[in-house]
């Protein structure tokens, strides 16, 4: 398999990328006949995406792992505590985000449309993120792709967070 990008300057885009890794070592690792564990996440229905997710979380996760990232990188020691701190943070949010997300989508699917949207979305932003949205903010629940794109998907993540944190524990023993 192969994966092209273009680099670019910012901690997000390393961190998609060891995500978009762990899919194709995911992919072109699991030695099973049946797609659904392959982690054709891809395929509607042909997959079982919380696994697919938790091995490209798990290479992800690397980027918290110090010792990794001295065997296998040349970034100074300032660079590697930097990018373990970012990561350690940049989990804990994103678990956060992700829950509220789940959050938000199952009040509208249970709500019918009898609420504004974005007051559902105020209402996780506030409980999971601890924030409080300005009632003149932009919706950020509509560029969720994944509402329409694959409803139901972003619980996934949130399993896949778990397991991959179950499987790191039990490598470091």
């Amino acid at each position: 398999m192969r994966m092209a990008s273009r680099a670019a300057p910012r901690f997000s885009f390393w961190y998609q990328v060891f995500h978009e890794t762990g899919h194709v070592v995911h992919g072109s690792s699991v030695g099973t006949p049946w797609a659904i564990l392959k982690g054709y996440e891809y395929v509607p229905g042909a997959a079982a995406t919380a696994f697919a997710e938790a091995g490209a979380q798990l290479v992800t996760d690397l980027l918290d792992e110090p010792a990794v990232l001295r065997r296998h990188t040349t970034l100074s020691e300032e660079r590697i505590s930097c990018l373990s701190a970012c990561t350690r943070d940049i989990r804990l949010f994103s678990l956060r985000w992700q829950l509220g997300t789940v959050a938000f989508e199952r009040a509208l699917y249970e709500d019918g449309g009898a609420t504004d949207p974005d007051l559902l979305a105020r209402a996780a932003d506030a409980r999971y993120l601890r924030v409080a949205t300005p009632d003149d903010a932009p919706p950020t629940w509509a560029v969720q792709s994944l509402l329409a794109t694959d409803p139901l998907y972003m619980q996934s993540y949130v399993v896949a967070d778990v397991v991959a944190e179950q499987i790191r524990r039990a490598l470091r023993r």
